[in-house]
């Protein structure tokens, strides 16, 4: 069997039908699905750092994993393939944008109200209490605020997960080339 060295050479081979050349290639398909999970997962940490949207954790843990992720290899006779993100709905807004950000190109109104209304978190507050013993206790309390609005602009696009596409598609052909090798190739 003649040696890989470019992506030509791995494209013949897995033409060809080579068992060998098939695994490597989906070992190499499943390690870009790794690392792209982890560009996306740092994407979203750093962005959600200044952000003022919630659920960043929930985003982070859902990327490539768990019930709320996406990430499946597939391979028909001429075709590996890898997707992968996450199926919570705020992703694609995150990733897309909103509003005039988003592919609408529209400020976001309310549908079926006059205003818009949400509620925030604006810090937290020390409430006292009494306990089951009649000890005098105090507790943390979240403090939040409702904001009302006749319109919003949106939100701007994250770029999470193209973000780290363009990041992995440089190193594409060297991992696939790298697991050929690692299997002898």
């Amino acid at each position: 069997m003649p040696e890989i060295k470019t992506e030509a050479d791995l494209a013949a081979a897995f033409k060809r039908g080579d068992k060998l050349v098939r695994n490597s290639v989906i070992t190499g398909v499943e390690r870009l699905l790794n690392f792209t999970a982890s560009k996306a997962q740092k994407n979203v940490r750093l962005k959600k750092k200044g952000a003022a949207v919630g659920g960043g954790a929930s985003l982070v843990q859902s990327i490539g994993a768990g019930a709320a992720g996406i990430r499946k290899v597939t391979q028909t006779i001429s075709l590996v393939t890898g997707k992968i993100g996450t199926k919570l709905d705020y992703g694609a807004y995150l990733e897309f944008g909103t509003g005039i950000y988003g592919p609408k190109r529209t400020p976001i109104v309310p549908k079926r109200a006059k205003i818009l209304a949400w509620k925030i978190t604006t810090g937290t507050q020390m409430v006292p209490g009494v306990s089951a013993s009649g000890k005098a206790t105090s507790h943390r309390q979240r403090t939040s605020d409702w904001i009302f609005a006749k319109s919003v602009k949106g939100t701007r696009p994250w770029k999470w997960l193209s973000g780290a596409l363009n990041e992995i598609k440089p190193r594409t052909l060297g991992v696939l080339v790298n697991a050929a090798r690692e299997v002898g190739l």
